[in-house]
């Protein structure tokens, strides 16, 4: 894996990114989880000359079934953008909220926008705040970007609903219409 990583990022070792790819497939096929998500983003890049996304998107599966968080958020994100797999925002959701529990930032805020506008998943506005704030604690940008709109102007919520959204630390807003 160190290996793979050294030449694809060009520490120590010239940049090679097949050479990079041939390291990173030796240490994927014993097992390494953080090997099998580089590999597979390697293998999704379009700027590769031996660019195969089916490849890379099994590889990154592996992973993601061994609950490697990075894996579960990319499989996540093939879904949400329906990239290789058909677009599938419930199944999006759910890989989301596995890296997300294993305290994936930009899983979090992705996640937490889901829930908090009700797109693909049922409305769960508190649920979601709840998972942009801690996303935004770890100093996701999006995030906190997300939690400033959210304090200023209250979040996106259907016109027939007037209540106050109850921030975690007991703030709370009342959303408009």
């Amino acid at each position: 894996f160190n290996l793979g990583m050294a030449c694809l990022h060009g520490r120590g070792l010239p940049r090679d990114q097949e050479r990079a790819a041939r390291w990173l497939r030796t240490a994927a096929e014993r097992g390494d989880s953080r090997a099998q998500v580089q590999l597979g983003l390697l293998l999704m890049d379009e700027g590769q000359p031996f660019h195969r996304p089916e490849e890379g998107r099994d590889w990154l599966m592996r992973a993601a079934e061994s609950d490697e968080p990075e894996a579960q958020f990319n499989i996540g994100l093939l879904y949400f953008e329906g990239r290789i797999v058909p677009r599938d925002i419930p199944q999006a959701a759910l890989w989301f909220q596995g890296a997300a529990e294993k305290g994936h930032a930009r899983a979090q805020t992705l996640l937490g926008s889901l829930l908090l506008k009700g797109t693909g998943v049922p409305l769960q506005e508190a649920q979601g705040v709840e998972w942009i704030r801690q996303a935004a604690l770890s100093a996701d940008p999006e995030a906190q970007f997300l939690m400033g709109t959210l304090h200023l102007e209250g979040p996106p919520i259907h016109p027939d609903r007037e209540r106050p959204i109850l921030f975690p630390g007991g703030g709370s807003m009342t959303m408009w219409q």
